[in-house]
């Protein structure tokens, strides 16, 4: 355990995070001032890094979109599971000049649709919603059928409603 924390982990009074005084980077500062603003942040070009993909390459499904896996497995549809970087969805030229690149969380290619599972958060901070609303827009544009499951429907686990709601899109 850090010196500097006490047992639950917070900071002593007194004590500063290691990262306090340390310069950030000019595009470090550009992507705060522009949060701060209430703008999203830019987004970076895929084709030009690998970084998202190797970030996204060992995350997990979150429970709700592992009961969707199990569901999509259960009922043979052709859905699979690419919230991990497996594929990404790109459009035109965004707000900043760049790509705009996205992640859905579960596509069927031959009927080209799309799944994405949503929590709280999506909701709640709005440089998410304005992101989310770009994201619905490069799908459709893309030629791409989207259905949005909130993990409040997938917690009350009501299998015909979710799979009615799946079938509607194929």
């Amino acid at each position: 355990m850090d010196s500097q924390r006490n047992k639950k982990g917070q900071f002593i009074n007194g004590m500063a995070p290691w990262n306090v005084g340390i310069p950030m980077s000019k595009d470090s500062k550009e992507k705060e001032s522009r949060s701060k603003k209430g703008k999203p942040a830019k987004f970076i070009n895929v084709s030009k890094t690998n970084k998202f993909k190797k970030i996204l390459k060992n995350r997990v499904p979150t429970p709700k979109e592992k009961f969707l896996i199990e569901l999509i497995k259960k009922y043979k549809l052709p859905f699979r599971y690419v919230g991990n970087g497996r594929y990404w969805v790109t459009g035109n030229k965004g707000d900043y000049g760049n790509d705009e690149i996205f992640n859905p969380d579960f596509i069927s290619k031959d009927k080209k649709s799309i799944i994405e599972v949503y929590s709280r958060w999506h909701s709640t901070i709005k440089s998410n919603k304005i992101r989310d609303k770009r994201r619905e827009i490069v799908y459709k544009k893309e030629g791409y059928k989207v259905i949005y499951f909130w993990e409040k429907e997938l917690i009350e686990k009501n299998e015909n409603k979710i799979i009615k709601k799946i079938r509607s899109i194929l």
